[in-house]
């Protein structure tokens, strides 16, 4: 006769986890071998429960979502790795050549970047929720919102670079500081994210490494923005006194960029 105990057990958790699992608990609960062979050969005949067809139904849908994660990751990878030789060669315009990029980047050309980021972050975010990965979900859906709001940041901030003697203060000076510290906040916890998916993507550990390195970077450039700031008695500065810290944002811009060519790795070398 069929343990019922042993029989309801395996019904409710065969679609959940390998019958070798199951089989491993019941026998350290204390069941007989018999028991739970005749609960397995029973389960085996019964129509399937609800939950059954439930998980059934969440294994399909999850099949054809990670089809299309896949895609999706390969897309932004390929537009990451795109992106990543676009800054290489700009960065290096910038800096043995002085062309100012300001100059060449209008919002025509920033907006579409800005939406294409945005959805390059959206798939860490799928990603993260595939893997239940909660640093990596929440920090890229972070990202993403920031992406699509840089805009708006960059068209207050480009007259800066722009115009030399143009000077930043009251309204706009706190717009770009909260800004910077959402996305600085945002960039640790991303770093966390990568880290913990390290498992799942060979590229994911280096990532998350040097966007950990950057982020350090980039709050040792904060810390000397805000003594310039304050150094002048005011909440007033130009680019003339940004110029004091151009290594170390050579630096930061190294270390950015490296981590971005990883984390486009890893999106289109991502497993299905």
């Amino acid at each position: 006769m069929v343990n019922n105990t042993v029989f309801d057990y395996f019904r409710k958790n065969r679609g959940k986890y390998p019958i070798d699992a199951l089989k491993a608990k019941a026998l350290a609960a204390g069941y007989s071998p018999k028991d739970i062979e005749d609960a397995i050969v029973m389960t085996e005949k019964q129509v399937p429960s609800k939950d059954d067809l439930k998980e059934q139904m969440r294994r399909a849908v999850s099949a054809g979502d990670s089809g299309n994660l896949g895609a999706m990751a390969r897309a932004a990878g390929i537009f990451g790795v795109l992106f990543f030789l676009m800054y290489l060669v700009l960065l290096n315009l910038w800096v043995y050549f002085g062309i100012n990029i300001p100059r060449v980047f209008n919002l025509y050309v920033v907006v579409p970047l800005a939406l294409l980021l945005g959805l390059y972050y959206f798939t860490f975010f799928k990603i993260g929720s595939r893997d239940d990965i909660q640093a990596l979900k929440y920090s890229a859906i972070s990202k993403a919102i920031l992406a699509l709001i840089f805009p708006v940041a960059y068209g207050i901030f480009r007259q800066l670079f722009l115009y030399e003697t143009y000077t930043v203060s009251g309204i706009s000076a706190g717009v770009g500081i909260f800004y910077f510290l959402l996305f600085l906040a945002g960039n640790y916890y991303f770093s966390i994210g990568l880290l913990k998916n390290s498992e799942n993507s060979r590229f994911a550990k280096p990532s998350g490494i040097f966007n950990l390195i950057y982020s350090i970077a980039a709050t040792v450039i904060a810390a000397h923005v805000l003594y310039l700031y304050f150094s002048v008695g005011s909440f007033s500065f130009s680019i003339l006194s940004l110029k004091a810290i151009y290594w170390e944002f050579i630096v930061m811009a190294v270390f950015a960029t490296s981590a971005f060519f990883f984390e486009s790795m890893a999106l289109f070398l991502e497993k299905k």
